[in-house]
């Protein structure tokens, strides 16, 4: 890490990402900045509206950002995964801001086991290789291993 300044960038529909973001920050003490949607997605509906539009690539209306990537080295892009893809807010973020990005690292955390293709979409998205990834499974929230992988992903730095 050394002197490298450090922003997270996080959305968070159910609160598991945001609980991820919020480790990695306490972890590497750095700046962090949370992503507001104003699509409602609560719900069952909600949720498969979701899904639906991040596997079309779609955007969202997001609250403006008060924190500007262009003063970070790194930005790490936190997103939850949605039908394999960027959540809308994140890819509405990455739309406005990637020409601002330095550096980008990739945290994704999905309910499922499957592999995490959505890295593919986010470093498509950024038109950036990331320094380096972490993918978070509710499997490794429940068990407390997320903590473990947060630690060795900040090492990367």
């Amino acid at each position: 890490m050394g002197n490298k300044k450090i922003l997270v960038v996080f959305y968070s529909r159910s609160g598991i990402t945001k609980k991820v973001a919020h480790e990695i920050k306490d972890t590497v003490k750095c700046d962090i900045e949370e992503i507001h949607d104003k699509t409602n997605r609560s719900g069952i509906i909600g949720f498969l509206k979701s899904g639906y539009q991040a596997a079309k690539g779609r955007t969202t209306d997001i609250t403006p950002p008060k924190i500007s990537p262009s003063n970070y080295d790194l930005v790490v892009l936190a997103t939850p995964v949605w039908a394999s893809h960027t959540s809308c807010a994140i890819r509405t973020y990455i739309n406005s801001f990637k020409d601002n990005f330095k550096q980008v690292a990739f945290v994704a955390t999905q309910g499922g086991e499957g592999k995490f293709k959505v890295f593919e979409d986010l470093k498509s998205a950024c038109k950036k290789k990331p320094v380096c990834t972490l993918g978070i499974t509710s499997k490794d929230m429940k068990s407390e291993k997320y903590k473990e992988k947060i630690k060795n992903f900040v090492e990367e730095f």
